[in-house]
């Protein structure tokens, strides 16, 4: 039996040509020197294809070409070689909000995104109640969006899009959308048209978010396929070459000014625990400890180091040291900080670093690129139930919290005067 694909794309290449830098800086390019110019190959031979109702998870550094091809694959740009055959209605949440006129009201943009999408009015008008409640925008409804927060007026465009019965989603990073609630409701909602048959293509840096919502996951490394296969064998191909590449990194010798920065970071990692110093996750259950080395180049000043945990694009808390630290002698310095057991929810964290140094009544600021990475696995659920909670939470820490549940009496309800 043969399998109808949604998607069949042969040799997808895509390069641009970028003009070389001009000493005066300027906008107006020398047709003349048109052979001067470098390419940059964003997609080079792409060729994969995908099946109705398979939720495809497209993961990469930032540069690697995901963007790029979802952007050939939705018409926004034509490819410098090879062909993309797609079938059925293709819905693009590339830059949500575009096409919304912001002097016309929810209501009166849904119609005319609708027509866009060549669906009749009648259609519109029997899918605009779901539209506004998944968008959380009945109060707002006939109000112009020109005075809708950028949530409120994302939330209108993701809803819109996602409710025009599309065979094909195209979606970029759309899991930013609104706050963490919405989020995991925007999940939801992907989860549902896949296994509905609607085939979603799903590029995303939260890499808990495409082991959770994908059947499917593709690493795209330099233009490249790199990987393809089930979300959690290529996800951990990914986190481990990342870390790899951040290890080459950090023991490469500083260049620049870093030799003579006073306050330079040696290293960040995780302090060695059950799994070992070349551990990548965690159990929340368990304490965390992270491990910074730095090497201060003279003493006589005081110094302040913090880290920032992320998730995402969302800070989880900062931390730092509670007090300037005397430092008197120049070397090298080890700061460690324990983040407490069942804490933390299942999810992928980024620790980012930086440190204030005071000195003869100067103060310098640093902060660094360079990241820690690292995933928190939590324990075997307890029933389905329970497991059903942890998976579809969208906090950024589950603290196991002290609960009571008790049966009281009812209270007596006083007779009413006369």
């Amino acid at each position: 039996m043969k399998v109808e694909h949604a998607l069949e794309i042969s040799g997808i290449a895509k390069t641009y040509r970028v003009p070389p830098r001009r000493p005066d800086a300027s906008l107006v390019a020398d047709l003349r020197g048109w052979k001067q110019f470098q390419t940059v190959e964003a997609l080079r031979g792409v060729s994969f294809a995908v099946r109705r109702g398979e939720v495809l998870g497209i993961i990469g550094a930032n540069g690697a070409g995901k963007t790029t091809l979802l952007r050939v694959l939705a018409r926004v740009t034509a490819p410098t070689a090879g062909k993309a055959l797609i079938r059925g209605r293709v819905c693009s949440l590339l830059e949500l909000g575009t096409g919304m006129q912001k002097d016309l009201t929810a209501a009166e943009n849904v119609r005319i995104q609708g027509s866009f999408y060549r669906i009749p009015r009648a259609e519109i008008e029997a899918v605009l109640p779901e539209i506004i409640r998944f968008a959380e925008l009945e109060r707002f409804v006939d109000l112009p969006v020109k005075h809708y927060s950028s949530g409120m007026y994302l939330r209108l465009a993701f809803s819109t899009a996602i409710n025009m019965k599309p065979q094909v989603i195209l979606a970029d990073e759309v899991l930013a959308v609104g706050d963490l609630a919405f989020q995991d409701k925007c999940m939801t909602r992907l989860a549902g048209i896949g296994q509905a048959g609607v085939t979603v293509l799903f590029v995303s840096h939260d890499m808990a978010a495409v082991r959770r919502l994908c059947t499917r996951c593709l690493w795209l490394d330099n233009g490249k396929i790199r990987k393809d296969g089930a979300p959690d064998e290529v996800v951990e191909c990914y986190e481990q070459f990342s870390r790899n590449l951040a290890a080459t990194a950090e023991n490469a010798p500083s260049t620049g000014s870093g030799d003579v920065d006073p306050v330079q970071l040696l290293s960040l990692a995780l302090d060695p625990g059950p799994g070992g110093a070349g551990a990548s996750s965690v159990s929340a259950s368990e304490s965390l400890g992270i491990r910074a080395r730095l090497k201060v180049a003279r003493g006589s000043g005081r110094l302040h180091f913090r880290i920032n945990l992320l998730c995402g694009n969302s800070s989880v808390f900062r931390s730092g040291l509670p007090n300037l630290v005397p430092v008197e002698e120049a070397g090298c310095y080890e700061a460690l900080v324990r983040i407490p057991p069942d804490l933390l929810a299942d999810r992928e964290y980024v620790v980012k670093a930086g440190a204030e140094w005071f000195c003869e009544g100067r103060q310098q600021s640093f902060l660094w690129k360079r990241a820690l990475a690292f995933r928190v696995v939590s324990g075997n659920a307890v029933d389905n139930e329970t497991e059903l909670w942890t998976q579809s939470r969208s906090s950024l820490i589950h603290p196991h919290l002290k609960w009571e549940f008790l049966k009281r009496e009812e209270p007596a309800i006083p007779s009413a005067g006369i």
